[in-house]
């Protein structure tokens, strides 16, 4: 659930609707498209993970991550220094470098 707050009082903005055959293990958040809107990175077990970006009014539009099977984890920080945040993710099985 996310909230968003008007005149100081936290109101619902909208419910983050994830697919149901996900099986989510970790998910982090950062502005992963330079718009300045919160993206949210997805780590899935036993599946592709997914990067979800916000479109400015908390509708989110999927992507998945390449090459990220079983991910255990899910980080978004710029790792590279060039100013943009990057996804990263740890898998547990057949994660090519």
């Amino acid at each position: 659930m996310l909230k968003r707050f008007d005149a100081g009082q936290a109101v619902e903005a909208t419910a983050l609707q994830t697919n149901p055959k996900w099986s989510t293990r970790n998910a982090a958040v950062g502005d992963l498209n330079g718009d300045g809107y919160p993206d949210i990175a997805v780590a899935n077990r036993e599946m592709t993970s997914y990067v979800c970006l916000n479109d400015g009014k908390l509708h989110f539009d999927y992507h998945p991550l390449k090459d990220s099977p079983s991910a255990a984890t899910v980080a978004i920080a710029d790792m590279n220094g060039d100013g943009a945040n990057d996804v990263i993710y740890a898998c547990r099985i057949r994660a090519k470098a």
